[in-house]
């Protein structure tokens, strides 16, 4: 079903692997039966890919020589894609173990690491600083949507780009634990 050895040939340290399971023990193992399988989705560069590819789509420009910041960095796997892709990519995370496990794995990669360990309520960056800003899976998370929002906005270039992308709580489908579920039954 799963190839852990696929995620190691992607220059995956064990140890990070091993943090990443634990993470997802910790967080989702109470939630779900198939926690097991979110790990290998988190560390998964080919979804990463389809994601950039549906960023580009969807908005009509290329990645790439763009500064994107991600709101909810998570384990950074975003962000490491984005660089493969030639994006100047900023992002921001509150969690301080996803945090811990995005710069590590950053760093593992000698890649530049950019996320800071905060919050979308207040973005550490300056006004009119980035051509465009994510947020995938993050906005129902947060204790202020609006205030991110107006964030998103204030450091956002002129004519830039906001994309959100989001769970819709009217559907039968829970995406993050991938289970069928009664709308707005939480």
């Amino acid at each position: 079903m799963y190839d852990e050895q696929k995620y190691i040939e992607q220059n995956e340290s064990k140890e990070i692997i091993d943090n990443v399971f634990e993470y997802y023990k910790k967080e989702y193992s109470p939630l779900t039966d198939h926690w097991q399988k979110l790990p290998y989705d988190a560390l998964s560069f080919i979804r990463e890919q389809e994601r950039i590819a549906l960023l580009e789509k969807d908005t009509g420009i290329q990645v790439k020589d763009k500064r994107v910041l991600n709101v909810g960095s998570g384990i950074g796997s975003f962000d490491i894609a984005m660089q493969k892709y030639g994006a100047d990519i900023y992002g921001i995370e509150p969690d301080d173990l996803e945090y811990a496990i995005a710069i590590k794995r950053i760093e593992n990669k000698g890649l530049k690491c950019n996320i800071q360990n905060a919050v979308g309520e207040k973005l550490p960056f300056t006004d009119d600083f980035f051509d465009l800003v994510t947020s995938f899976q993050v906005m129902e998370h947060v204790q202020n949507p609006s205030e991110v929002i107006k964030e998103m906005v204030r450091v956002t270039k002129k004519n830039g780009i906001i994309y959100i992308n989001m769970p819709n709580h009217n559907s039968f489908w829970e995406g993050h634990y991938g289970c069928f579920w009664w709308p707005h039954f939480y």
